[in-house]
């Protein structure tokens, strides 16, 4: 196309650039922007969002910039998405001015700062042996209320900071200075990296220095053995939880319930749960969906409609992400009338379908050799202007293989290749 001299439109750009980011060719798709530019093409702001965000994977943060900078001059407001890639690539290139100059404009238009950014502003510091502030971003987010995950707490606790944070934290023991609070963040890092025996000695010791644990301490603790599949010392830390008289709250049950279903103990998982309530400990969403998707991962879809309609009548508003967990868990049990009415459902009540409960129903129809209602379902899809993903397309090849319509399949695969989604992904899905 490009070699007969044809451009296109700003969708056609759209579409190429992102084509050349999936398939990793950067180069092109910095190449084929500058080329359209120049001819005079109409270029909008999802144009150049893609190409920033394009350029900024090399990283090259200067051309980064100076497209952030042609963006605004054009009147557009940066993207989250836009504003985020930028900031990522000036500190893997170890410009910090930049990158918090950024960090403050992003906020300033409106934006939050969100986890990417944080962890990545928090690694730089690192790179600067600026610990202090490091240190304070991640305070200052947790109090914010944003989720540090394995990326963030992986950042703090790799060494040499690991080990310079060790040691601050024992001077501060050493000095007299260390609070309840000061054990908290480390037991929770400790924690979150999976070192539960390093966060045992140190619950140990913040006993035997006189502090007493509070319930922070203990969701840490039984959050880290629920993570490592080790219910039991999830039980015994609760019940040591019990014994010092620290009264449980939803957090502490969330986990435990989450944990259990994890392991594949559904009825241990409800009997906390109504024990929670026993003790009036009100649920909130984040307890309901754990509910609701551990019986669709154990496969008691019955139990999970009947507590979805139990939860409704208690207030709970259901997300996409409720309606796509038991959407999946009828498509494998292969229930696809099921996962159907659910699916009508979830529309009637407001909620909007996205990609997973799509991808979910394609996955459903090919594989009860419904090939008419997967397309049609892709086309509903589209027409909502959502793209679909590896899993889709695996499914649709696979369904029309399965078929021996390999021309179908063949012009799928075409397809794929032509949206830019990675032949690799394709085949280890499928």
């Amino acid at each position: 196309m490009v070699l007969r001299g044809i451009y296109g439109d700003h969708f056609t750009v759209h579409v190429m650039v992102r084509a050349c980011l999936k398939e990793g060719r950067v180069e092109e798709a910095e190449e084929y922007f500058r080329e359209t530019k120049e001819r005079g093409v109409k270029l909008d702001a999802g144009a150049y969002s893609i190409i920033i965000q394009a350029v900024c994977k090399k990283p090259n943060s200067n051309l980064g910039l100076e497209l952030l900078e042609e963006m605004k001059e054009r009147g557009w407001v940066p993207s989250e998405a836009t504003f985020t890639s930028v900031i990522v690539a000036c500190v893997a290139q170890g410009n910090m001015v930049e990158a918090l100059r950024l960090k403050e404009e992003m906020i300033n238009c409106g934006k939050p700062m969100n986890l990417v950014v944080a962890t990545s502003l928090m690694k730089g510091y690192c790179a600067q042996g600026n610990l202090d502030s490091a240190l304070n971003l991640f305070n200052k987010i947790t109090e914010d209320g944003l989720f540090p995950n394995k990326v963030t707490y992986s950042v703090l606790i790799e060494a040499p900071l690991w080990e310079e944070a060790s040691k601050l934290f024992d001077e501060a023991v050493d000095c007299g200075v260390a609070n309840i609070f000061t054990y908290n963040i480390m037991m929770s890092w400790l924690c979150k990296g999976g070192k539960m025996d390093e966060a045992c000695s140190l619950l140990d010791n913040m006993v035997n220095q006189g502090m007493v644990p509070n319930v922070v301490s203990y969701n840490d603790m039984i959050l880290g053995h629920c993570r490592k599949g080790n219910m039991d010392m999830a039980s015994s830390v609760f019940s040591d939880m019990l014994a010092r008289d620290l009264k449980p709250n939803v957090v502490t049950y969330s986990i435990l319930i989450d944990g259990n279903f994890k392991k594949g103990d559904s009825e241990k998982a409800l009997d906390l749960f109504d024990q929670m309530l026993s003790l009036n400990i009100a649920p909130t969403d984040f307890t309901f969906n754990t509910i609701i998707n551990g019986l669709c991962k154990v496969g008691q879809m019955s139990e999970a409609r009947d507590k979805l309609k139990n939860f409704l009548e208690e207030g709970f508003i259901p997300s996409c992400m409720t309606y796509n967990s038991i959407v999946d868990g009828f498509i494998k049990e292969g229930n696809i009338n099921s996962a159907l009415a659910v699916y009508r459902e979830m529309c009637e009540f407001g909620v909007s379908p996205n990609v997973v409960t799509y991808t979910s129903l394609i996955n459903g129809f090919c594989k009860s050799n419904r090939i008419d209602l997967a397309l049609k379902t892709r086309d509903e899809m589209r027409e909502k202007g959502l793209e679909l993903d590896v899993t889709a397309y695996s499914a649709l090849i696979d369904g029309f293989c399965k078929r021996r319509d390999m021309e179908s399949a063949q012009d799928l695969f075409f397809e794929l290749l032509e949206v830019g989604l990675s032949q690799i992904e394709l085949f280890t899905t499928a």
